[in-house]
């Protein structure tokens, strides 16, 4: 350590400023530390701390991370040992920017809630969900209706694409032909067959992001309810065909805490019969108000979705390099993120395509990517920190100033004396107010 020492330059500067006691521009970042170095044979020190010199910081950042410790334990463990000036920011930097760390890392919170815009009209859009298999071989293929919020659900043998169209195409030809169809990416809803039937009535189809279910949150809500009902049919030993055909028609004659009105109403114009009597109502204006209530309805879900979820905006860009989630772990230990990191190519909201160097591209949701922390990350992050750095000026351990006694910083604090704990009786302490002490200005904050 000592022959590097000397070989540094600016090491070799403080030490010959302490003997001539003339501190210049170029050493300015030890020039709040001076009362407390001090020159052994060799070594630089501050205290008793070691100084290390700027060719073996790196070394001694990368002995600190053995085990790989946190940003304050790293810290911790050299504030004891060794000292340099920026320290500690190099520490944050070393340890932030570690590849290892960051794939099995945390990942980053969901951004917050974005609130859909209902569709222009009732049936323009659907969204679709397969529900299964359930334990009869059966699954479901559940539609929703987002702007009327009227359910269609199909008990199908086969989920296959055939399959699929075998049931739209009449239900579109009995309720109309719309305009989106919404569905996630599963290959039954990816196919050619699937696109070829889109087009011969003229859809759009879309798809959701993958691995992420809320996307399509509302068919996702009624799969739960759903869930339920089926459930209890198993429980009861019931018919759970019948039971499901009788909890979507009440679903679809009950008023919908999103819109005020029942998803019947909105789409049909008019109320289904219950087997409770009830006095017909007029339903004009009723686009305006289900507007307005589905607003206030989402908005009220976004604020307890953020709050809970505690969601933070996503500050990728185009060509940030990132870390994608292993959404497919083969067991526990399978690390959180793939190591190889991914390119942003594209970003639509929370819906980001990343690219991987072997060419192939990925969507994902702005959660399941990290953005990866580089050197260069870390530098332009901390630019407008360098000018504040030089300006601090960093506080000494409590150990070291009971050592270092009669240091004198040119700035005098006001003394408490210390009581006399040989008497067995406590004596007020009697001194001046603070107002009519001396102070000498000082600007510069303390930190460490």
């Amino acid at each position: 350590m000592s022959k590097h020492t000397v070989s540094d330059p600016i090491l070799a500067e403080v030490k010959e400023t302490l003997q001539t006691g003339r501190w210049n521009d170029a050493i300015k970042k030890f020039t709040p530390f001076k009362d407390e170095l001090y020159c052994c044979r060799e070594l630089l020190l501050r205290g008793e701390r070691l100084i290390v010199p700027n060719s073996l910081q790196k070394r001694v950042l990368r002995l600190a991370h053995i085990g790989h410790p946190g940003i304050e334990r790293s810290k911790q463990r050299l504030r004891s040992k060794v000292w340099w000036p920026t320290m500690d920011r190099d520490v944050e930097k070393a340890v932030r920017t570690s590849l290892d760390c960051q794939v099995v890392g945390k990942a980053a919170p969901p951004e917050p809630m974005a609130i859909r815009e209902l569709p222009q009209k009732p049936w323009e859009d659907l969204h679709l969900d397969i529900l299964g298999p359930l334990p009869s071989g059966e699954s479901l293929l559940v539609i929703i209706d987002p702007y009327s919020r009227y359910k269609v659900i199909e008990v199908m043998r086969q989920t296959t694409t055939s399959d699929i169209i075998a049931r739209l195409r009449p239900l579109f030809m009995r309720l109309g032909v719309p305009k989106i169809l919404l569905a996630d990416n599963a290959r039954n809803f990816t196919s050619k067959e699937m696109e070829d039937f889109c087009g011969e009535f003229g859809l759009t189809l879309r798809h959701t992001t993958p691995y992420w279910p809320q996307a399509n949150g509302e068919v996702e809500r009624q799969n739960r309810s759903i869930l339920k009902i089926l459930r209890i049919a198993e429980l009861n030993q019931s018919d759970w065909k019948k039971d499901l055909e009788e909890y979507n028609y009440v679903y679809a004659l009950t008023p919908h805490p999103a819109t005020g009105y029942s998803p019947a109403e909105i789409l049909f114009g008019r109320k289904f019969r219950d087997w409770i009597p009830q006095l017909s109502q007029s339903s004009q204006g009723l686009n305006d108000e289900v507007r307005d209530n589905d607003r206030r309805y989402k908005f009220k879900s976004k604020v307890h979705y953020d709050a809970v979820k505690r969601t933070k905006e996503s500050n990728l860009r185009i060509d940030d390099r990132v870390l994608m989630k292993n959404l497919n772990p083969a067991n526990k230990l399978t690390p959180t993120f793939h190591s190889e990191p991914a390119r942003v190519v594209q970003k639509q909201g929370n819906s980001i395509v990343v690219e991987t160097p072997a060419g192939q591209r990925y969507r994902r949701n702005s959660s399941h990517l990290k953005k990866l922390q580089t050197q260069e990350c870390t530098e332009t992050d901390h630019a407008e920190e360098d000018d504040v750095e030089e300006t601090l000026e960093w506080s000494t351990p409590l150990n070291q100033q009971r050592e270092s006694p009669g240091s004198e910083s040119g700035k005098r604090t006001p003394s408490v004396p210390e009581p006399d704990l040989s008497s067995t009786k406590m004596k007020r302490q009697i001194r001046k107010p603070l107002r009519f002490d001396d102070y000498v200005l000082d600007e510069i904050h303390n930190t460490e």
